[in-house]
C-alpha cells in the first residue's frame, strides 16, 4: 500500500514533518464547522496533492505524534480504543479550494468487535478503508475519524482529511444531487446515498454521541466499566457499499 504522504490537509501548528499533523487535541463539539475536517482543515486545501485511487482498492490512514513518531508511511499506534469511519465528499468544481460544505456519504466504518472490545482496540497502525467499485468517478475529499469514548458525554473525535481522486467506471442507481458551486453555477451530479452534511450529520445529544457513564472509559462514580451497549451503533448515516 502507497502511504498518503502529502496527500492530507495541513492544519495550523503542524510540526516540521509535512507529510503529517500533530495536533493532537481532539475535537468534542460534533456541531462546530471543524467536525468536517478539523481544526482549520476546511480551508486549507490549498498546495494539497491529489492520490489517485482505482475504485476498489483499500486505502488508509495512520497516525503520528511527538511520542510515537516512527517513519514515512508508518506512523504512530491508533493507541485509542475505539469506532473509526470514513466519508467521501465530491467537489464539483476545485478541490483544493473545495471546503466540504456539500453532501458527504459514508464508505466505512470500525465498531464492536464483540460484547467486550472494538475492532480498533488500541492496537492498530492503520484504518483502512474500501473505495465501493461503483463510486462515481471525481475528484473527493476523504474524510476520516477515529473515536475515543473518554467520558460520560465526552466522546473524543480525531478527524483528518485528504484529496483524492477515484479513477473507475462507475455505475448503479443513484439520486441526482445539485449545489451551487463557488461562481453560482448550479451542477448536478449522481451521488451515492444516504448523504448528510458536517456539521448536522451528529448532534451533542445522540445517544451514540452523548456516551452513558458505564460505557465509558473512565466512569463516572459509582459505575462499573462496560466498553459499550450491545445496542451500541457507529454514528451518522449508513455505509453505502456501491
Amino acid at each position: 500500500m502507497r502511504p498518503f504522504t502529502n496527500f492530507c490537509r495541513k492544519l495550523p501548528e503542524q510540526a516540521p514533518h509535512p507529510e503529517y499533523d500533530r495536533r493532537l487535541d481532539p475535537l468534542y463539539n460534533v456541531e462546530s464547522v471543524d467536525v468536517r475536517c478539523n481544526r482549520g482543515g476546511s480551508t486549507a486545501g490549498q498546495g494539497v496533492e491529489t492520490a489517485i485511487v482505482l475504485a476498489g482498492d483499500e486505502v488508509g490512514f495512520g497516525i503520528a505524534n511527538d511520542s510515537s513518531f516512527m517513519s514515512l508511511g508508518r506512523g504512530g499506534r491508533i493507541f485509542h480504543a475505539g469506532p473509526g469511519q470514513a466519508y467521501l465528499s465530491k467537489a464539483l468544481a476545485d478541490l483544493e479550494t473545495y471546503e466540504g460544505d456539500g453532501d458527504w456519504f459514508k464508505i466505512g466504518q470500525y465498531g464492536p468487535k464483540d460484547a467486550k472490545d472494538w475492532v480498533l482496540n488500541g492496537t492498530q497502525y492503520w484504518m483502512n478503508f474500501t473505495i465501493p467499485k461503483t463510486t462515481p468517478p471525481g475528484k473527493y475529499l476523504m474524510r476520516v475519524e477515529h473515536m475515543f469514548p473518554y467520558a460520560p458525554a465526552m466522546l473524543q473525535f480525531y478527524i483528518s482529511c485528504a484529496h483524492v481522486q477515484i479513477v473507475g467506471p462507475g455505475g448503479g442507481e443513484m439520486p441526482v444531487v445539485c449545489r451551487c458551486v463557488a461562481d453560482l453555477t448550479r451542477t448536478c451530479v449522481e451521488m451515492p446515498s444516504p448523504l448528510v452534511k458536517f456539521p448536522g450529520a451528529y448532534k451533542m445529544n445522540d445517544s451514540n454521541i452523548a456516551i452513558l457513564p458505564e460505557h465509558a472509559q473512565f466512569p463516572g462514580e459509582g459505575h462499573e466499566r462496560n466498553l459499550f451497549s450491545p445496542k451500541w451503533v457507529n454514528p451518522g448515516p449508513a455505509v453505502w457499499t456501491g
